[in-house]
């Protein structure tokens, strides 16, 4: 818990401080550092810990960024958030929606050198199916024929999984499912060779072997990963011989660390955002967009009051989000109206959003029977900026008479806390897997998916539970849209979250870096067109 408090506007306040510590920044960082003498290395920086590097398990962004570098699927999404063929050079799906057959590429080797085959693809797809796993990613696979009998133990196989040759891969469906493509698209799709996997068990995520475009080389908890080329990628070996990801939780110490020249690519931090880009010599080097993503402040739904949506939709009316993406985010982000990021079918409705109205939020918790408020907790991960966003809701839930008490994790143990419900209130995000309205509504709203399956406001709500799977079956993108808005329009009545914002993403690269391209989905970048031009790196 920070032992910050705002005595009076938060806003304005964590406004100051940001700006006081860019000053600060900015003042001592000229001459830091030894000079940096190695540029074949790429170097970057995660705010976390992955929780592993096995597909079978990966549930987090920092996860799944790092091992699309070192997995392929079936399918990947390419920068115009298209599908694309990945490991699989063609693929068909018959008239009915059901059978899907994947044409493999030859030539495609694991890190181990062994070449891959069919038989890869339905071991990597049954290990995360079989029970014996523990995968909490089932539901990513679990629409093939078969799956469910499988995972509960009735079936020793997977029927809807065929390998018709050596190189062709082919998968039935229980139903249609529109989104099923890109499902596949997702690190648990990822293929493994089974020799690997049966050779180092549970530490098979400390000695990743895939056929992506880099290889394992060390991870050290805290500190780095270090991924090296390989040479033998069937696409062609990427241009910089290794990637350094160095663990660094603090947005401002990565960013010292940029200015420093050791690291290449970095978010810009809001503390820096306007001078950064008032810079003229920097704007060449920032890459923004508005990230497939949702803010927001998640209810535990099986606890009283938050099972009323009442209550729910109270909250939503107690914070002004217009003035913290404006005074707080420094206008880095667009104002959420529902669950939806905008550009996907279905964010259209509802077409205006909760308004900052602490008067209806009082009459909204006097028609659910606590008009004076009542104590909770709320949870938030170890981070500033995280501590600075939750002072200001705290603000907000003060002025509503909502005694609240802020409990701060560290990254691990706040997940483990929110998927085992601890928490009555939380601060978090979800970012896209792909770009699909699907994505945001199954893992998030579906009962079945509560806690570790990405549900964990436990939201249970029969009617929108089968309008979910209902738009799942259609597969005319016309008559989903107009489902999904539905959908959309049903949660945000519901209100499990309090909507906050969309971030906008900015990112900023060193002079010598070439080929970056900004992905709005975490998991599409494989790093293989970034390079250095060392002309630009003289004098450093």
């Amino acid at each position: 818990m920070t032992s910050f408090h705002y005595a009076r506007n938060p806003l304005r306040i964590a406004y100051a401080l940001t700006c006081s510590v860019s000053v600060i920044i900015a003042l001592g960082l000229a001459g830091c550092g030894a000079p940096r003498d190695d540029f074949r290395t790429l170097k970057l920086a995660l705010d976390e810990n992955p929780t592993t590097l096995d597909p079978a398990y990966i549930i987090d962004v920092s996860g799944g960024s790092v091992a699309a570098k070192l997995y392929n699927g079936l399918v990947a999404v390419d920068q115009k958030l298209a599908l694309k063929g990945d490991l699989a050079e063609r693929y068909e799906v018959s008239p009915d929606g059901r059978v899907y057959t994947f044409f493999l590429k030859r030539g495609v080797r694991f890190h181990n050198g062994r070449e891959l085959t069919a038989e890869d693809v339905r071991y990597s797809f049954t290990r995360v199916l079989d029970p014996a796993t523990v995968s909490t990613r089932t539901w990513v696979l679990d629409k093939i024929m078969g799956a469910e009998a499988f995972l509960q133990g009735k079936a020793d196989r997977v029927s809807g999984i065929a390998c018709p040759d050596g190189m062709t891969v082919q998968i039935t469906l229980e139903r249609p499912c529109a989104s099923f493509l890109w499902l596949l698209t997702m690190p648990n799709a990822y293929v493994v060779p089974r020799e690997e996997v049966e050779k180092w068990g549970k530490d098979f995520a400390r000695h990743a072997v895939g056929t992506g475009p880099y290889r394992l080389g060390e991870w050290r908890q805290d500190y780095r990963l270090l991924l090296e080329r390989f040479d033998g990628y069937f696409e062609g070996a990427p241009r910089m011989e290794r990637i350094e990801y160095r663990i660094i939780p603090d947005q401002f110490t990565a960013f010292t660390e940029f200015e420093r020249g050791n690291l290449d690519i970095v978010g810009v931090p809001a503390s820096e955002f306007r001078r950064i880009t008032v810079d003229p010599a920097r704007a060449a080097y920032i890459h923004s967009n508005v990230g497939m993503n949702t803010y927001y402040i998640g209810f535990n739904c099986t606890r009283s009051p938050f099972d009323k949506p009442a209550v729910r939709r109270a909250f939503n009316y107690m914070i002004d989000r217009a003035k913290m993406v404006d005074k707080l985010l420094d206008g880095r982000a667009i104002a959420a109206v529902s669950a939806l990021p905008p550009g996907l079918p279905g964010s259209e409705l509802p077409a205006e959003g909760y308004r900052y109205d602490p008067q209806l939020a009082g009459a909204l918790l006097k028609e659910a029977g606590v008009p004076d408020g009542f104590e909770c907790t709320l949870y938030q991960n170890k981070t500033k900026e995280a501590s600075h966003i939750i002072e200001a809701i705290h603000y907000y839930l003060r002025q509503a008479g909502v005694r609240v008490r802020i409990v701060e994790r560290e990254w691990s143990s706040y997940k483990e806390a929110l998927i085992k419900g601890e928490a009555d209130l939380f601060f978090l995000s979800w970012w896209a897997d792909y770009p699909d309205a699907e994505n945001f509504f199954f893992p998030n709203f579906f009962s079945g998916n509560a806690g570790a399956g990405g549900n964990k406001t436990f939201f249970k709500d029969a009617r929108i539970d089968a309008m979910i799977e209902a738009a799942n079956g259609v597969a005319g993108e016309k008559e989903r849209a107009g489902m999904y808005a539905a959908i959309n329009e049903e949660i945000f009545a519901q209100a499990p979250w309090v909507f906050l914002w969309h971030r906008k993403e900015f990112v900023i690269t060193q002079p010598w870096v070439k080929g970056y391209f900004l992905y709005p989905i975490y998991n599409a970048d494989k790093g293989t067109d970034v390079s250095i031009d060392l002309s630009k790196t003289s004098g450093r």
